[in-house]
């Protein structure tokens, strides 16, 4: 009796096992190089995101309401014509000649800032009393001349940005999707996610570290170093994974058998057959609707993350680099907990999956703008509750609120987007990728950006003054958040309805003498997200 409870128990503890961790020992070899390359892009790709951030608001002029002007009027146009450059290098190319280019050029412009840019900035940057005369000038375009008095700062934040789309959302997942196989990928995508927030815990030591040791400027010179050399070391392990991983039959026999090598398609081409596609649509929306939500979303925070740190007219960039280098740790930690949620609930669809972040995001947003709206009446029942630092209240509310926002972005919303794109034509894959990743990622946010300056505009034509912080722009920020999310959740569930039908027809050509049974049919097929 002894011994069937003790098997019983044993028998429990491995089927907990094989759901947390659910790959098998023959496919270590080719699991953990894949891990370690979506560690080293995520760890390279938050640097930046935090260190943009940084740079950009710790620059003199340059307040939260100068970030849609960046996303809009330089990051969406460069997006566009870079993703042309893409698409051209790519029909050139084979994909990993076309990885080498791309990181290549990141990695280069980094080693160019850290050498050039950011030594000589003092002299490459307008003087500060001819900024001012400007804004004096064109009181409505006031945030975007801030941004032409740091030019180089602004560039920087351009290569970031485009540096996390294309290194992580085009390059990593589309030879995730060549290279892992339908069914490997509901094992493995939520493990390399959880992977990738690995990276974010890891991060946040090395900031902490960074910020210790290095102040003011040469923060910023250590971060970039830490990145250049990130770069290098994906690109090693890159060519490893084609050189050693790939070429072993033992590991491709797992991956998508090869495809005839079709006709390269012309950007013509490309974008014809993008047009045609509702299926691409939908993700398109989704991506497009997550931009917008949590671009109002971080403005509003990040404002008050600036108004913070600043005393004096001075902004503490190592305060603020400290601050979210705790940010990042816990948004790795809660993204990791989510995701061992999901794999713990094995039988959750991918409509079911892809549908708890546009709750999370909108609902999170709802609360945060609602708190800002009424925060004089509020934190005056902080302060009779003991709540001194109202302060940073706000921006530690608002940072949970991010928090969980993109750790069910994470957790749910990539792994089931990729899922999304692997029953399509190779060709629409790649077209696909780098319209919806590559601009249409940058759309949601650059739209995000153009609301904000509409509003602005308006605000600033109605009262005749500047708008310098969000504080009059928030109610509609709300309205705008709230339908957002009514849209991305009618989007999931036509894209469901999509998926479903393309994995059935999937599945009945690898086995065309196989049909529905009369017990299934009509019933919830969605493939569930984790094996």
């Amino acid at each position: 009796m002894a011994e069937s409870t003790s098997s019983k128990s044993s028998s429990l503890v491995c089927s907990l096992m094989q759901k947390a961790f659910p790959i098998n020992r023959s496919e270590y070899g080719k699991f953990f190089p894949m891990a370690g390359l979506i560690f080293m892009t995520i760890f390279s790709f938050t640097m930046l995101r935090n260190s943009k951030d940084v740079l950009l608001l710790s620059a003199p002029g340059v307040s939260e309401n100068s970030l849609p002007y960046a996303k809009f009027f330089l990051v969406f146009p460069v997006s566009i014509a870079f993703s042309m450059c893409y698409i051209k290098i790519k029909n050139l190319f084979d994909f990993e000649k076309t990885y080498y280019i791309i990181l290549s050029a990141f990695i280069s412009f980094y080693a160019l800032f850290n050498c050039v840019l950011y030594p000589l900035s003092g002299y490459l940057h307008p003087s500060v009393t001819t900024i001012q005369y400007l804004q004096t000038l064109a009181p409505p375009l006031h945030n975007f001349i801030a941004l032409f008095g740091v030019w180089t700062f602004a560039l920087y934040y351009i290569a970031s940005e485009l540096w996390g789309t294309y290194s992580l959302s085009v390059l990593f997942w589309q030879f995730a999707n060549d290279t892992i196989s339908t069914e490997e990928s509901k094992r493995y995508y939520s493990l390399l996610i959880m992977v990738g927030n690995l990276a974010l815990m890891g991060l946040s030591y090395v900031l902490d570290l960074l910020s210790a040791h290095f102040k003011g400027d040469m923060l910023i010179y250590a971060v970039n170093t830490v990145v250049i050399s990130s770069g290098l070391v994906m690109l090693v392990l890159f060519r490893y994974i084609n050189r050693s991983v790939l070429t072993n039959p033992v590991y491709r026999s797992n991956s998508r058998a090869p495809k005839k090598k079709k006709a390269k398609m012309s950007l013509t081409d490309s974008v014809k057959e993008l047009s045609q596609s509702r299926y691409v649509m939908y993700i398109a929306l989704i991506v497009l609707s997550y931009g917008i939500l949590i671009n109002l979303f971080e403005t509003v925070w990040k404002g008050q993350i600036k108004l913070f740190f600043t005393v004096d007219g001075v902004t503490d960039k190592n305060g603020m680099q400290s601050f979210m280098s705790r940010y990042t740790f816990y948004t790795g930690f809660f993204t990791i907990l989510l995701t061992y949620v999901k794999i713990i609930m094995s039988k959750m669809s991918w409509r079911t999956a892809a549908s708890i972040t546009p709750i999370a995001c909108g609902g999170c947003g709802l609360i945060f703008l609602t708190y800002c709206m009424n925060a004089s009446t509020l934190n005056l029942s902080l302060a009779a509750l003991g709540v001194i630092n109202a302060g940073y209240f706000a921006i530690a509310f608002g940072a949970a609120g991010v928090i969980f926002s993109k750790s069910s972005k994470y957790a749910f919303f990539d792994p089931t987007k990729e899922m999304a794109y692997i029953p399509l034509s190779s060709s629409l894959k790649a077209s696909g990728k780098a319209a919806v990743d590559g601009v249409g990622a940058r759309l949601g946010k650059s739209g995000g950006g153009m609301l904000q300056i509409i509003l602005q505009l308006m605000v600033c034509l109605v009262t005749g003054s500047p708008v310098t912080t969000s504080l009059p722009l928030l109610p509609y920020f709300f309205v705008i958040i709230g339908t957002l999310a009514v849209i991305w959740t009618y989007s999931v569930y036509q894209l469901s309805v999509e998926y479903e039908h393309k994995i059935a027809g999937l599945a009945q050509e690898n086995d065309p003498t196989e049909k529905p049974s009369p017990d299934t049919e009509g019933k919830d097929k969605a493939a569930p997200v984790t094996g």
